[in-house]
């Protein structure tokens, strides 16, 4: 069992645990600002292939 520790202690416990977590918001938001119109073709590109094969399968399976 831990022993118990001051109450100083856990808020600057959790004001570090809280300053990281924006600092690391911050640094994943800045590289999908960078990446996004890559990230966008690629979701586009797979989209256009999904809705391809789909309608090549409903042509394929319809014909006589």
């Amino acid at each position: 069992m831990e022993p118990r520790r001051s109450l100083l202690i856990r808020l600057l416990e959790a004001a570090v645990i809280i300053a990281l977590s924006g600092f690391l918001i911050k640094l994943g938001i800045g590289f999908l600002a960078d990446v996004w119109v890559g990230l966008v073709i690629v979701a586009a590109a797979i989209c256009l292939g999904v809705a391809g094969y789909r309608i090549y399968k409903f042509w394929r399976d319809t014909r006589p």
